[in-house]
């Protein structure tokens, strides 16, 4: 399911009116046509959520009025793309459009970022133009300079390019068909036995291969093998309590306190799941 608004149609609206109507709102009958008394059940909704009463059921909405289901590419839960929302963009529109629809650098060893979390470091020049199609010539062309640059490379040539505006729509259209498919595929291939867990659980683990990648190589990587032995046999527990163990690596470092926050999040979703 993805963002509904006034105006749509379909299967998917007539999901979000029985929803409605079980919480005891008043969209109308359920005929799948997005129409005003829908939007403003859904805004009463929203409203109730302390959210941004807009209407519109994007991301943040879909994941309270359905936790647990998949989400956009039906690879992953809500709440499991709650929680990359809220580490990458601070939890959706509101805040993407006020601090992130510019390119920023993470520091360390990222490379320039823009959307939902797309690290143009790790990408090339014809990735990145397939993923971006729906950008803008100028600014694809520009973009494409910071591609397969990291650490300070990137943060030199961030000023150069801070002035490009991605726009949401975009970027969660490129977060939804591109990055979440891409990354639940690494963590399959990382993580043998991966669609046998709770959605939840293979959730936490796509945010934490989202965030350091699917290498298993060193001692900062021993955590990821604990956790790829533990994948086939449904160790749920232990799978939740090697991602926590996880931030030993990050003591004493100026992003401790977020990254920890991070793992912590990833194994609280994963051990809800047991």
């Amino acid at each position: 399911m993805q963002t509904l608004k006034l105006g749509a149609s379909g299967s998917d609206v007539v999901k979000l009116q029985k929803r409605l109507l079980e919480l005891g709102l008043n969209p109308g009958s359920a005929d799948g046509k997005f129409g005003p008394k829908t939007e403003a059940s859904l805004k009463q909704f929203q409203t109730n959520q302390k959210f941004l009463a807009n209407g519109i059921a994007g991301p943040e909405t879909l994941a309270a009025l359905f936790p647990g289901e998949p989400l956009g590419s039906s690879l992953l839960s809500y709440r499991a793309i709650e929680l990359i929302l809220e580490f990458e963009v601070g939890g959706g529109r509101k805040y993407y459009q006020k601090l992130l629809q510019r390119p920023t650098w993470p520091e360390g060893a990222s490379g320039i970022t823009i959307g939902i979390g797309y690290d143009l470091g790790y990408n090339t020049v014809e990735v990145f133009n397939q993923d971006w199609q729906k950008l803008g010539d100028v600014e694809r062309k520009r973009l494409s300079e910071c591609c397969e640059l990291t650490g300070e490379a990137a943060n030199n040539l961030l000023d150069s390019v801070r002035d490009i505006i991605v726009a949401w729509e975009l970027a969660w259209d490129v977060f939804n068909i591109v990055t979440v498919p891409k990354f639940y595929n690494q963590t399959k291939a990382a993580f043998p036995g991966l669609e046998e867990l709770p959605a939840d659980v293979q959730g936490g683990l796509v945010s934490l291969v989202f965030n350091r990648g699917p290498s298993m190589e060193g001692n900062r990587r021993r955590e990821m093998r604990a956790i790829r032995d533990l994948v086939p046999k449904k160790d749920i527990k232990g799978i939740a309590a090697q991602i926590r163990e996880m931030k030993r690596i990050w003591v004493g470092t100026s992003i401790e306190k977020g990254i920890g926050r991070r793992r912590d999040a990833e194994a609280d979703l994963i051990q809800a799941s047991s």
